[in-house]
């Protein structure tokens, strides 16, 4: 069957209505889900605060907000509970946890450490033990509590995730006022001069064996027995010697404090030893903040979309590289990737920042000064073999091309995070984002003139390479020759490379410029990085 032009016409005026259709649909989704997101976080009142050190925090309490910023109007001392995040996170990370708990009855002071958010002290590692200041910051929490007139400082209650937990069992141990400690996923025990008192240890089924051995013999060690039973009491609450460990199935390491049976654990455990707060304790329900979170993602994902053809007309235009051996591209990024495991191999972070050592970011140098010196060799292979052009790199226009696109992505993933992750960079963190894109722009821009061209190798070969990547990475951390922090970029990584790679294809196939998706991809994942590590002197 004969289509004329006048069909052609039909179908392409077609196709831009239904375009228009779905963009307008996704605008107006995004606009009801800042509305939805807004009316989910009224559910109890929350407001920053800085505690005694200077050291920013949150407060949860119960009672929904009244108006703008008006508290509630508490008829009682509510108990409380200092939550600490973990490494490489902020505050946010534990918000849904909190609000469980606020909703409860407890008020919930989430404090942000030294290095993370924005607390402006530099964070201090010390590898196996809990790190200086920590406990000093938690500390700060519990003071604030005992000085608020409507918080119950008698009745305090210390609890972290993972680094957190350390911290939150290092404080119990120098505080023995404290009613109870919490670790989720925890693992180091640090011994102070008192035992630290009514103890729960939680984490998920799905993490480390390693973490499950050690919690076990860390509870074991507390209760002063060879081996506890999962979900026993051992001890007196009043006396405060109670010790107990939870498994919570079905979660890791990280989804652990976003799971509601955590929570349930953890109100029981809080019953039992601060009593029931100010209003009647219930069962912990579903945040009503990731429905509209995911809601509001997704419009985001349509909308960048459609930007990217929106701003065609204003953004450089070229011809994607033709790629005859896919399996020898590959071969050479796996050359790439080895090399500079074995050359990053004998560097310690303990004792040398390596070869990023000026970048701030504890755990995110390792990650940027790999995937740096991966792309500055294949850099310099592509140079020297003519297959790489460097012209649109002098073009304005590709600089703000991205700078439209990831200012737009990023500013409604900010929005949309905050039930996981506070994704804003300060103004402390945002110069080093920019220096980190500068430093991951030779990964990017590699893999897309080596890897990215037309036709349907352009949309399997650079997933394939990232893949290898996030491979060699975790291999690497697997066997010890990278740190450790590399499983934990992992939970960045992962998602971000799929969703990197999404609009690197629609940017190549739109402009034929790679260094364009190259600047998108490297300006996203530096700011992500410089959000989410913990800054050192």
């Amino acid at each position: 069957m004969c289509r004329g032009p006048r069909f052609s016409r039909a179908h392409a005026s077609m196709t831009a209505v239904v375009g228009r259709v779905v963009y307008g649909v996704a605008a107006l989704l995004l606009v009801v889900s800042l509305i939805g997101l807004r009316a989910a976080t009224r559910d109890v009142f929350h407001y920053p605060v800085e505690l005694p050190n200077g050291a920013p925090a949150l407060v949860y309490e119960p009672g929904s907000e009244r108006g703008w910023g008006e508290p509630p109007r508490p008829d009682a001392q509510f108990p409380v509970v200092v939550l600490a995040h973990g490494f490489a996170s902020n505050a946010g990370t534990v918000s849904t946890l909190a609000r469980h708990l606020a909703r409860a009855g407890y008020a919930v002071i989430t404090p942000e450490f030294r290095g993370h958010g924005r607390n402006r002290e530099p964070f201090l590692y010390r590898a196996g033990d809990v790190s200086p200041g920590l406990v000093d910051d938690i500390g700060a929490a519990v003071l604030f509590a005992r000085t608020e007139p409507h918080l119950d400082g008698t009745r305090i209650a210390v609890a972290g995730h993972s680094m957190g937990g350390h911290a939150a069992l290092a404080y119990g141990g120098h505080d023995p006022s404290v009613a109870a400690v919490i670790g989720i996923a925890g693992g180091a025990y640090p011994k102070g001069p008192y035992d630290a008192p009514n103890v729960l240890l939680v984490w998920g089924s799905r993490d480390s064996s390693r973490r499950h051995i050690r919690l076990r013999e860390v509870g074991a060690e507390l209760a002063g027995r060879e081996r506890l039973v999962l979900d026993r009491t051992y001890g007196d609450a009043a006396r405060g010697s109670a010790v107990r460990l939870s498994e919570v199935a079905g979660a890791g390491h990280l989804t652990v404090i976003y799971s509601r049976e955590t929570a349930r654990r953890i109100l029981a455990w809080l019953e039992t030893t601060l009593g029931v707060g100010a209003v009647r304790a219930r069962a912990p329900g579903f945040d009503g903040r990731f429905g509209w979170c995911g809601l509001g993602l997704l419009a985001q994902i349509v909308l960048l979309w459609g930007l990217v053809r929106a701003l065609a007309p204003l953004l450089p235009h070229g011809s994607l590289p033709q790629i005859r051996h896919p399996l020898r591209a590959l071969g050479l990024l796996f050359a790439a990737l080895v090399v500079t495991l074995l050359g990053l191999a004998g560097v310690d972070p303990h004792w040398s920042r390596g070869p990023l050592g000026f970048v701030p970011l504890v755990g995110g140098r390792d990650l940027i000064a790999f995937l740096a010196l991966v792309g500055t060799l294949l850099c310099v292979w592509l140079a020297r073999n003519e297959r790489i052009k460097w012209l649109a790199l002098r073009d304005l226009r590709t600089y703000l091309g991205a700078a439209v696109l990831v200012g737009f992505g990023y500013l409604t993933l900010g929005s949309f995070s905050q039930a996981f992750w506070d994704l804003w960079p300060t103004p402390q963190r945002l110069p080093w984002g920019i220096v980190c894109s500068v430093l991951l722009l030779p990964y990017f821009g590699a893999l897309e003139w080596l890897l990215r061209g037309p036709g349907r190798r352009g949309v399997w070969l650079p997933l394939l390479g990232k893949l290898l990547t996030l491979a060699i990475l975790l291999g690497g951390a697997a066997i010890g020759l990278l740190p450790d922090a590399m499983v934990l970029s992992l939970a960045v990584l992962v998602p971000a490379f799929l969703f990197f790679e999404l609009f690197a294809y629609r940017l190549s196939r739109v402009t034929g410029v790679p260094w364009l998706a190259a600047l998108f991809q490297a300006a996203w994942l530096g700011l992500l990085l410089a959000s989410f590590f913990p800054l050192d002197a």
